[in-house]
């Protein structure tokens, strides 16, 4: 029955994805999963977490009763369940464009998220760094390569660090109980969960730091991914600061060749082109496309909000804005 269950998620896959004419390059690109998972999945191989058959069913453009539909098909037979609840369906955050020039970033992060010891890592860094679309790649990646549970809690809409616990019960489907302390409910509830809790901007939370280091030490399988531009002061944290996006030598220009693939005129090419198609790096922008991105210091936010003035306005003048 499991089998045939694998079978028929990923025959529906397979329709879904021909009749949105992706192919599975296509469709692993578009929901940030790796093209040998699309593959497993419609050879029946293996079935998805829910939060990977939510980025699915996204990519897929699937709408209203079919994307209920989709997750049901995606749902394991119950042997596979095991008693713990699923995090809040739609909690995961779906980035409306890919990730550029940070594979380096990834490889390291992850690489530090694998050691045994690591049970707190912060990506520390200014606004704008790119520190939760990271966190993100980072945290995909390590659930499907170890099958581990992935929780996102978005801390940015919270007002107090009291808040903090009671929106990670949420976030993990933890049910409500006010006749327990949160910490004593949340800290049972996750005992046995090998789950990787994944917290986006912490720092104006900061005061939550203990209760989360109580709850890390009462849960072993729990890891924590958390992005602060603060970082958490707590025993065993581990800290990654999220560097910029490489740049240019603008004192030696490369050739076109090379320089469109400097992570951040890469950034500032792909941004451009969404909002002007034709836009393309030529001897006559070269020197400017990669000045705009050295005056705002690699930070992909800011390049990001440039590039997308490059449709309105030549590079060249862009430039004396950004000056």
């Amino acid at each position: 029955m499991d089998a045939q269950t694998d079978a028929s998620f990923g025959t529906l896959l397979r329709e879904c994805r021909l009749a949105a004419g992706l192919t599975q390059e296509g469709l692993a690109e578009r929901a940030g999963i790796s093209a040998r998972t699309i593959r497993l999945l419609e050879h029946g191989g293996s079935t998805p977490q829910r939060v990977n058959a939510q980025r699915l069913a996204s990519a897929l453009g699937l709408a209203g009763e079919h994307v209920e539909q989709f997750l049901t098909a995606a749902t394991p037979s119950p042997r596979h369940h095991t008693s713990s609840p699923e995090p809040e369906p739609g909690a995961w955050p779906l980035p409306p464009t890919g990730l550029v020039g940070r594979s380096g970033e990834i490889a390291a992060v992850l690489a530090l998220l694998q050691r045994e010891q690591t049970r707190v890592l912060t990506l520390t860094g200014p606004g704008g760094v790119g520190k939760t679309r990271l966190a993100l790649a980072v945290a995909l990646q390590f659930g499907e390569q170890h099958g581990q549970e992935v929780v996102f809690v978005a801390l940015a809409p919270l007002d107090a660090p009291e808040r903090v616990l009671p929106a990670i019960a949420r976030a993990a489907g933890v049910p409500d109980d006010p006749s327990r302390p949160i910490l004593t409910r949340l800290s049972a509830a996750l005992r046995d969960r090998h789950c990787l809790l994944v917290l986006d901007n912490f720092e104006h939370v900061a005061g939550a730091a203990v209760e989360l280091a109580a709850l890390r030490a009462a849960c072993p399988g729990l890891r924590l991914l958390v992005t602060s531009r603060v970082v958490l002061h707590v025993q065993g944290e581990q800290m990654y600061t999220v560097p910029p996006l490489a740049l240019a030598a603008l004192q030696h220009l490369p050739p076109l060749d090379v320089l469109r693939h400097i992570p951040a005129v890469q950034l500032f090419i792909e941004r451009a082109q969404a909002v002007k198609p034709d836009f393309t790096l030529t001897a006559a922008n070269a020197e400017a496309v990669a000045q705009v991105c050295a005056q705002l210091d690699g930070l992909p936010l800011a390049i990001e909000l440039a590039a997308r003035r490059a449709g309105i306005l030549p590079v060249q003048a862009l430039l004396h804005q950004e000056t």
